[in-house]
């Protein structure tokens, strides 16, 4: 029970210290100082909410991973002006693959490690 209050009382902490600094963010945008483009974007706001499910998750579960994938390709798009739109396709073909191979916990090509019991 302990744990999730613990649990509780962090994600509490999370959201205040974002929803602060969004805040100030906002803040020094309406005084008129040198904000730079992209920190109110979608595509900025998109990677942010994907790398914070990811953290909460470890990086385990997959879906944080189409969050920051989009957010990353748009992002990037938008800082370097170059079009990744005929791209995307095959980027998200790599990653998915690269993600697949790596992914922790699971059968490595089919052949299962915990099964093999010296036969």
């Amino acid at each position: 029970m302990e744990t999730l209050n613990n649990n509780k009382t962090k994600s509490y902490f999370i959201l205040g210290i974002a929803l602060l600094f969004i805040g100030l963010l906002s803040f020094v945008n309406n005084l008129g100082l040198y904000m730079p483009f992209w920190v109110f974007d979608w595509s900025t706001i998109l990677l942010a909410i994907g790398l914070l499910l990811g953290y909460r998750k470890d990086f385990r579960a997959g879906g944080w991973m189409i969050l920051v994938f989009i957010g990353g390709l748009n992002f990037l798009q938008n800082i370097l002006a170059v079009s990744l739109t005929p791209y995307m396709l095959a980027l998200f073909c790599i990653g998915l693959g690269i993600y697949l191979l790596v992914k922790p916990g699971k059968k490595d090509c089919g052949y299962d490690k915990k099964q093999d019991h010296g036969v």
